[in-house]
C-alpha cells in the first residue's frame, strides 16, 4: 500500500461518521489539504476515486467520504457561493456513483451536502456553467437526467 493510498484510509471513515469528533472531523479535513497540497489533486484524485468505488460499499460510507469531499469546498464571500474547484474526471459516473449508493431520495444532510457540491463539480468539470446557483436556483441534482442516466449505469454494472 502507498503512503498516499494509506493517507486516503485516515481521512475517509467507513461508516459512524456523525459519531466522530469534532476534533476528528478536522484532523480528516486537514489531512485532505494536506494531501493535496504534497501529492497535487492529479495524484490525489485517483487514488480517493479507487477508494470510494472499492471501498465505500454503504450509503454511510458514501455518507463519511461526501462530508470530507464537501470540506474540500471553497466559499466565495464576494459572491457568497462555494466552489468546488477541482477537476473530476468523468464527473457524471463520479456523482451517479455517489447518488446509487446514497439511494432515493436523499435526505438530511447527505441531500444538503449533494445539492451543493454536484453543481459544482458539475460547472468546474463537465462545463455546466448554467448550472450557477447565481442564475439558477432551480436545478435540482436528483433530477438531472445525466445524473439519472449515471445512477442507472451503476446500477446495471453493480446491480
Amino acid at each position: 500500500m502507498s503512503e498516499l493510498e494509506q493517507i486516503t484510509e485516515e481521512i475517509f471513515p467507513l461508516r459512524d461518521y456523525d459519531a466522530r469528533s469534532d476534533d476528528e472531523h478536522f484532523l480528516a479535513e486537514q489531512k485532505g489539504k494536506t494531501c493535496i497540497d504534497k501529492y497535487g489533486w492529479e495524484a490525489v484524485f485517483p487514488v480517493w476515486r479507487d477508494y470510494l468505488y472499492n471501498k465505500c460499499t454503504t450509503r454511510d460510507d458514501v455518507y463519511g467520504f461526501i462530508c470530507v469531499l464537501d470540506s474540500l469546498t471553497f466559499f466565495d464571500f464576494d459572491r457568497m457561493t462555494s466552489s468546488f474547484g477541482y477537476h473530476i474526471e468523468n464527473p457524471y459516473g463520479f456523482l451517479g456513483y455517489i447518488y446509487y449508493r446514497l439511494g432515493t431520495p436523499i435526505d438530511g444532510q447527505a441531500m444538503c451536502i449533494m445539492d451543493v457540491l454536484s453543481p459544482e463539480i458539475l460547472i468546474h468539470s463537465a462545463g455546466r456553467k448554467d448550472l450557477d446557483t447565481m442564475y439558477n436556483s432551480r436545478y435540482i441534482p436528483e433530477k438531472d437526467p445525466l445524473i439519472i442516466e449515471a445512477v442507472d449505469k451503476w446500477k446495471q454494472k453493480l446491480g
